[in-house]
């Protein structure tokens, strides 16, 4: 079960700094995880400290603290308690301080996973949206489970692949652009689709975790 958010978020110590950007990425949502506990999730390329490696992530009160903005000025989010990156999944959760989730107005609770999910039988047939911290609502139809993708998250970050991504091309503009990573990508029923990690620089497309590495990859229930 998921709750929508939208809103931005990044590193505390290590926030983007180019051309105005205030975030690297978006808030997808609140899930629940095996321990019964709620957890906000988003990439993990959107949250990390990039004067370390991806690999180097310790839970250590500093390295691993976020934020967001509100109402144009950056508040204390929570600790990132897990984080990975691999050819199936790029993800983080991050355990809101006490008190957030009472103040902020999160709409979509109780979105559910896609059953079944996704797959290439599907191709132009149905149609997603995603709400994303840069490009706020935008809609789009699923080309395709592609495989074998590489791109750069950021031209700072560099190129990474993904073994398996959800491909999403955009109608009337890009599906997602830099600083969306993070949002959830649904169908018209509201149902999770997936969740925006990469964006094709040549077209309209983005690409999207699938369901089943957001699940199978990280301690949540969806």
């Amino acid at each position: 079960m998921i709750a929508l958010t939208g809103l931005p978020i990044c590193n505390m110590v290590d926030p983007p700094t180019n051309n105005g950007q205030v975030a690297l990425g978006t808030i997808g949502g609140i899930v629940n995880g095996t321990d019964n506990k709620n957890y906000l999730i988003t990439c993990y390329h959107c949250i990390y400290n990039h004067n370390l490696n991806f690999d180097d992530f310790q839970p250590d009160g500093v390295n691993n603290l976020v934020k967001t903005v509100i109402s144009g000025s950056f508040q204390p989010l929570g600790t990132v308690t897990f984080a990975i990156r691999t050819a199936k999944a790029d993800l983080a959760l991050i355990q809101v301080n006490d008190g957030f989730l009472d103040s902020v107005n999160f709409p979509g609770a109780g979105v559910k996973m896609r059953d079944p999910a996704l797959n290439n039988n599907d191709s132009l047939k149905v149609h997603l949206v995603k709400n994303g911290n840069m490009t706020g609502n935008t809609s789009g139809m699923f080309q395709c489970i592609s495989n074998d993708i590489t791109g750069a998250y950021i031209d700072t970050i560099g190129d990474f692949s993904f073994s398996e991504l959800v491909k999403v091309d955009g109608l009337g503009g890009p599906f997602a652009v830099e600083g969306d990573s993070g949002s959830l990508i649904m169908d018209d029923n509201k149902k999770l689709c997936g969740m925006i990690v990469l964006r094709d620089k040549l077209s309209l497309a983005a690409y999207g975790l699938t369901t089943a590495n957001m699940q199978y990859q990280v301690p949540i229930i969806l």
